[in-house]
């Protein structure tokens, strides 16, 4: 079998002229178009140089798969990110500029739009007004918001997150994912750069103290916050006179606002949310829902569960911050039938398939997003209620049907600080697991959700 020219690759020589040459996988075709490859002159004939201009094309044409397939918003804003370079360096080149634009116009259409310019002329019908036709089209808002970043008019906060945050690295791991955290969940609010300034942060001060958070939380909040503002300085991108996360003077205490407590959900409450996710079609959050109230699993223990950490039924903790957290749960009979259907038609080797992963590695990112939104629709609390509350929920049933406090404790992978359990023993016996987890009964069928 012959060797794969892997340095080489994405390179094709038609008449002494190198190209760039991309195969489009089947399942993204129709962004672009239908077309099955994507060709473009490199304008060289070096083979040296062919591969330094093929780097950057290489880099733009996996975002935008990586953006069809995920519906990551980072990696369209990383595309169009890339059409502002090219912009900003044809400088004055009203010919190149006007190519540049055509191209860049292709990917705001064929990225968000299924069928691309095809499926916008079968929607026209007798109207010759094309752009007209995508104004009324539902991904109207994201073509344009793509063509603005594109030509400059504005950039989004995260556009620069994956250079600051490779060059976040003199600080611990823990700490640069603490530091990601804020910046991403900042950035949920605000969007773009140009909406953020003093007093934005400070209102986002005050959020944060009215949502119960300690003064310290917060300045550490503003301290990886200010870091990457300082990286977007560095590199011109936002102006170098102000800081707007800089000089909030936050009063010290044992807490900044009044405390909100997280509370367990009711029964009634998690068969309206299991409800609403049957409405809603998703499947994925059902099973998220039902695991977590019968498990009193953490939602990123739940979404990084793997099918060889369910044996028997038994879901084993193989990867936890404390030696506590590494535990075994009995599988509760109410979700039996579910977990054996999950394992059976996983695509991907997790218990709950096909959930998407952000730059941490984390799948229970976009989900949690999703149950967040769902919840809120609902009407429930923002800090009080939570998915964290599917926890409380399980300790409380389980306390309820008296279930001893140390077996509670093992189940929900806490230290029960008792020297003869943490030191010495190895714990309570299967079997005294199952009994107590079986005696967990949300009485969802009276909350009319049939399991």
């Amino acid at each position: 079998m012959p060797k794969t020219d892997t340095a080489n690759a994405y390179l094709k020589l038609h008449h002494q002229t190198y190209n760039f040459r991309y195969r489009i996988p089947e399942d993204v075709r129709p962004f672009y178009g239908g077309k099955h490859e994507i060709l473009q002159t490199l304008s060289t004939n070096d083979l040296r140089i062919a591969n330094i201009r093929k780097m950057p094309l290489v880099d733009l044409v996996k975002s935008k798969i990586r953006a069809v397939r995920n519906n990551d918003p980072t990696d369209f804003e990383k595309t169009a990110l890339y059409w502002h370079q090219q912009l900003t360096q044809a400088g004055n080149d009203e010919a190149m500029v006007e190519t540049l634009n055509e191209q860049m116009l292709d990917d705001a259409i064929n990225l968000h739009i299924p069928g691309g310019w095809k499926a916008i002329g079968e929607a026209a019908g007798a109207n010759p007004d094309l752009f007209e036709v995508i104004k009324e089209m539902p991904q109207a808002k994201r073509v344009q918001a793509f063509i603005n970043t594109a030509t400059g008019k504005t950039t989004p906060t995260l556009g620069y997150f994956d250079q600051w945050f490779d060059s976040y690295s003199h600080v611990t791991q823990k700490t640069r994912e603490m530091a990601a955290s804020e910046v991403q969940r900042f950035a949920d609010k605000h969007p773009t750069l140009s909406e953020i300034n003093k007093s934005v942060v400070t209102r986002w001060i005050e959020q944060r103290k009215a949502d119960g958070l300690k003064a310290a939380t917060i300045r550490r909040s503003l301290a990886h916050l200010t870091s990457y503002w300082r990286y977007l300085q560095n590199h011109e991108i936002v102006s170098g006179e102000v800081n707007p996360f800089g000089g909030h003077k936050i009063k010290t205490g044992t807490k900044t606002g009044q405390s909100s407590h997280v509370r367990p959900w009711s029964n009634d409450e998690i068969a309206i949310l299991l409800k609403e996710a049957k409405w809603l079609g998703n499947q994925q959050l059902q099973s998220l829902i039902l695991i977590a109230a019968y498990s009193g699993m953490r939602i990123e223990e739940i979404c990084s569960m793997k099918l060889d950490d369910v044996q028997n039924g038994i879901f084993s903790m193989v990867d936890a911050k404390t030696p506590a957290g590494l535990r075994d749960i009995p599988v509760h009979r109410k979700i039996k039938n579910l977990i054996s259907v999950l394992m059976s038609n996983s695509a991907d080797g997790y218990l709950i398939s096909n959930l998407g992963i952000d730059k941490l590695g984390r799948r229970s990112i976009n989900i949690g997003k999703k149950f967040g939104r769902m919840k809120t629709r609902l009407g429930f609390k923002a800090r009080e209620q939570i998915f964290h509350s599917f926890r409380h929920s399980f300790s409380t049933a389980l306390l309820r049907a008296d279930v001893r406090t140390v077996t509670v404790d093992l189940l929900m992978g806490h230290k029960t600080d008792r020297m003869a359990i943490d030191r010495y023993s190895d714990g309570i016996s299967p079997k005294q697991k199952r009994e107590a987890i079986e005696k967990i009964d949300y009485q969802l069928s009276k909350g009319l959700y049939k399991l």
